[in-house]
Formats: C-alpha cells, sequence, structure tokens
C-alpha cells in the first residue's frame, strides 16, 4: 500500500499492506504509530542523573498517585531500573493536551519485579515538589484518568 514503510530498530515492529504490523516477538499491532509509541513508553529508565521524561495520557503506563488528601502527590514511573529510595529525580511531564513541565522530586517507594504483577508493572513512586499552579494541571489530568493505587507490598523509605 502507498505511503507505508518499515519501521526500523531492534524489536520493532513492520508495516504490512493489511495495516497490521508485527514484530519478531509476534505481537500485531492496528497502527505502526500506536506501536512505536508503546515501545518508546516501555523503555523509561532513568539516567545516571536522575533525569525521567514521563508521558501521561489515557494509554500511558505510568500514573499519577494521590497523597491522603487527594492532593497530587507524585507520579509512579514504570521501570525496570528504579532509583533508589530517597534518591533524587528530575521529571519532564508532558501532559495529555501536550504541555510539558519539568519538576523536581525524590524516590519516595519502589515496586520491585518479583512484587509486580499483571496489575501492577515493576517502577518507583516519585514524590513531586509541586508548585500551585503545577498542582492545578496535575489535578486537570486527573480529569483524564484514575490515579493509581498504590500497593501495599511497596518499599519505603
Amino acid at each position: 500500500m502507498a505511503g507505508e514503510k518499515e519501521l526500523p530498530g531492534p524489536g520493532g515492529f513492520w508495516s504490512s499492506p493489511s495495516g497490521l504490523g508485527s514484530s519478531p516477538s509476534g505481537f500485531y499491532v492496528s497502527r505502526p504509530s500506536i506501536a512505536r509509541y508503546i515501545e518508546a513508553a516501555a523503555l523509561s529508565v532513568m539516567s545516571a542523573a536522575g533525569h525521567v521524561v514521563v508521558r501521561l495520557d489515557v494509554l500511558s503506563e505510568h500514573q499519577l498517585y494521590l497523597a491522603a488528601d487527594d492532593a497530587v502527590r507524585g507520579v509512579f514511573v514504570v521501570t525496570a531500573a528504579p532509583g533508589g529510595l530517597g534518591a533524587p529525580v528530575n521529571l519532564d511531564i508532558e501532559l495529555p493536551w501536550g504541555e510539558t513541565m519539568t519538576v523536581a522530586g525524590d524516590v519516595d517507594w519502589v515496586l520491585d519485579v518479583p512484587r509486580a504483577s499483571l496489575r501492577h508493572r515493576p517502577g518507583m513512586g516519585v514524590r513531586l515538589e509541586l508548585l500551585p499552579e503545577q498542582q492545578v494541571l496535575l489535578q486537570r489530568a486527573l480529569l483524564l484518568r484514575e490515579p493509581f493505587s498504590v500497593p501495599p507490598n511497596v518499599r519505603r523509605r
């Protein structure tokens, strides 16, 4: 089909004339752009400098979590390589409507791989240091998606 092209990269997805893509692992997707999005979202890892880019939208595995007073406390970052408890983290949070904010925080809790399940992926809860206007923007993001429910079996600092 005209306009379709192969998407390069290890573990990448390929487009076919039918519009279905497949990877060497046998997963099929309806559109190559969705495959690229999922692949990129799954590769969130904290850099050595403690910098993470998180996209918050209805398809993302990353989610906001709340404090007892229903204010945004932090963000759950899905990653197989979480930072150590208390480690500083700088996040670039991409909001569903295209705006990006940079926020500082620290690793509040870790959900280890052995404790992960089909319901919870491994990752870390990053407690955010939010300005009032940032809190308002993140509360707006919660209108699009329920907050993450922190499981009881996480490692806390």
